[in-house]
């Protein structure tokens, strides 16, 4: 169980690495039953926050599926 929680840490801090290289720009978030698209705002240890012409989400890390640059 230790080792899934060490692999697991480092696998969610490589991914906030590359979501912060793709701050300030427009990016298609997918979850397991929507996709949202706006520009990444900002990447927290928990959550990212996208702008849409909707206004701004709050996105868990657990909940995304993929994301990729537009």
């Amino acid at each position: 169980m230790e080792e899934q929680n060490y692999t697991s840490t480092i696998m969610t801090a490589e991914f906030l690495a590359h979501l912060r290289q793709l701050r300030g720009h427009m990016v298609e978030v997918a979850a397991m039953h929507w996709t949202i698209q706006g520009t990444l705002r900002e990447v927290f240890s928990d959550h990212i926050l996208v702008q849409t012409d909707m206004g701004m989400y709050h996105i868990r890390i657990p909940a995304i599926a993929y994301v990729r640059e537009l």
